[in-house]
């Protein structure tokens, strides 16, 4: 009696390939006949070039800014903006212009809205270098008209924002002027304030005395001292410390020094409390232009240029290789199924 043997069906199965390819090939024959009944996609492609060079020089001496930035991983940075560039072009407001474009040419695109639109897109890159701007839809005209306004809004759309950025870090170098103004302003007056306060007590206690002898030298030297500390060197204030009294004049003499000394200081203080005033309203302005411009840099940095490549040719999307594959590989089931049978009704009659 003869038993069914794997080895001896193997053998048998291996001397059957040209069986084994009629099956495959039959069912990838029907596997590309079933792709033809698909609808066909087509894929229109727009490349643009991005490059991003965060050492770049300006050739506005004043700003500053950007001449010698420093990064704790310029890596980062890197990807940081690209993917600020991602986010940008795919943004509602780029979406929505780009669907005005396209129905201020063609009818069809006012049936279709922000969020239809976005699923015909997509984006390809990998870093800095070509990035490719895809439409894919069943129309092939369509396609290449969506792609092409899609790429020329989004280019637009990265240019603004690229000058709004550098008009964010002259803006925050001038806030940062005004700032240092400010508080080099409030401080001078601070202390014309304290030393004002300190003369002041001085000269009362001194015409409450009413004396003639001559000043004690420590205290002559203290008032030279706070009279020296609010000075500014300005020719005003050389003039008024040239006007020291000598060691042997009274102290009657020191007063009317005295009273010369806060009379300045007091149109001095004037002064700085109006520049105070001024730079505070202009610190403000500038923190309301700050933000304004920030938000339409959309957080790209000025460093970044995006520029138009090319527009390669649509291409049909149609899946037949991969229908062919999945058809052959069911031909090749089938026939794994035939045997299999063939081989239960073998065992059955043994």
């Amino acid at each position: 009696m003869k038993y069914w043997s794997l080895r001896e069906e193997l053998y048998d199965i291996f001397h059957q390939w040209p069986l084994i390819i009629l099956y495959f090939a039959v069912g990838c024959l029907l596997g590309w006949g079933a792709s033809s009944l698909l609808p066909t996609s087509y894929r229109a492609t727009s490349q643009i070039f991005v490059s991003l060079n965060p050492y770049r020089a300006y050739t506005d001496s004043n700003f500053v800014a950007l001449a010698k930035p420093k990064y704790s991983n310029i890596d980062d940075y890197k990807n940081w903006q690209m993917a600020e560039l991602e986010s940008l072009i795919f943004l509602d407001e780029v979406l929505e212009k780009t669907l005005e474009e396209l129905q201020r040419t063609d009818p069809y695109w006012e049936r279709m809205d922000v969020n239809q639109f976005g699923e015909m897109l997509d984006a390809e890159w990998r870093s800095a270098g070509a990035w490719s701007l895809i439409a894919q839809g069943a129309n092939p005209q369509l396609v290449e008209s969506a792609v092409r306004a899609w790429s020329q809004v989004a280019l637009k759309s990265v240019s603004d924002a690229n000058q709004a950025a550098l008009r964010t870090f002259m803006i925050d170098e001038e806030l940062k002027g005004t700032i240092e103004d400010r508080i080099d302003a409030e401080s001078r007056l601070r202390t014309i304030n304290t030393i004002a306060d300190e003369l002041g007590k001085w000269k009362q206690n001194t015409q409450k005395s009413a004396s003639k002898q001559p000043l004690e030298l420590n205290e002559r030297w203290y008032l030279q001292s706070l009279a020296a500390t609010a000075a500014d060197f300005s020719p005003g204030w050389l003039a008024l410390l040239d006007g020291l009294p000598s060691e042997t004049a009274p102290a009657s003499a020191y007063t009317d020094w005295i009273v010369q000394i806060l009379a300045f200081m007091e149109r001095e203080a004037l002064v700085l409390e109006g520049e105070s005033t001024a730079l505070k309203e202009q610190q403000a302005l500038l923190e309301d232009q700050y933000q304004l411009v920030f938000q339409q840099s959309k957080a790209i940095s000025p460093n970044l240029v995006v520029e138009e490549l090319k527009q390669l040719p649509t291409k049909s999307l149609r899946p037949s290789p991969v229908f062919a594959l999945i058809g052959g590989i069911i031909g090749l089931f089938v026939y794994l199924l035939v045997r299999l049978v063939k081989i239960t009704r073998t065992v059955d009659k043994k």
